[in-house]
């Protein structure tokens, strides 16, 4: 259902960065972002009100497809599912993955030596991780765009070709 509802939006390129992250770094990262002049769509502490150039915005599908389709880049942890939601629609991702998922540390480690985003193991989450990451976003976006991340008709097709012998 959101593999349909993810091929609806139209990708465009806003000012605001889009943040899901589970787990202590969120809460550490809260205060380092208000220095930024960057507007920062907050998800995963439900709503409350805006504070300065943060919004917390509550669980809802379609506000969440609508915010990750229009936004600057995402940070996240490192789970599959965000990350190739932003790849599809060309947004780059800084991931913070969490500690003993080890499936998030190798979508990490893919997503950066593909070009695609970065990601960092401090779980400070600092905001001058966040700066260099910000220097290098353009080169994520181009590497994104030569990209082909809606493939799963090629895969399966693939696989009935190798099941049939």
């Amino acid at each position: 259902m959101i593999k349909q509802k993810l091929q609806e939006y139209q990708p465009t390129t806003g000012d605001h960065a889009l943040i899901y992250l589970r787990g202590d770094n969120l809460a550490r990262l809260i205060k380092q972002l208000k220095q930024s002049k960057r507007t920062f769509l907050i998800y995963g502490l439900g709503e409350k009100p805006p504070n300065g150039n943060l919004f917390f915005k509550k669980t809802s599908e379609d506000g969440f497809l609508h915010d990750l389709a229009t936004c600057h880049y995402v940070i996240t942890n490192g789970g599959h599912s965000l990350i190739s939601e932003a790849l599809y629609l060309g947004k780059p991702v800084l991931c913070h993955p969490i500690r003993l998922f080890y499936e998030q540390f190798f979508n990490a480690y893919f997503l950066k030596i593909n070009g695609f985003g970065d990601y960092s193991l401090d779980n400070a989450c600092r905001m001058d991780i966040i700066e260099n990451f910000e220097a290098k976003v353009d080169q994520y976006r181009a590497r994104i765009k030569a990209g082909n991340f809606f493939g799963n008709k090629l895969v399966a097709a693939r696989l009935d070709e190798l099941t049939r012998g």
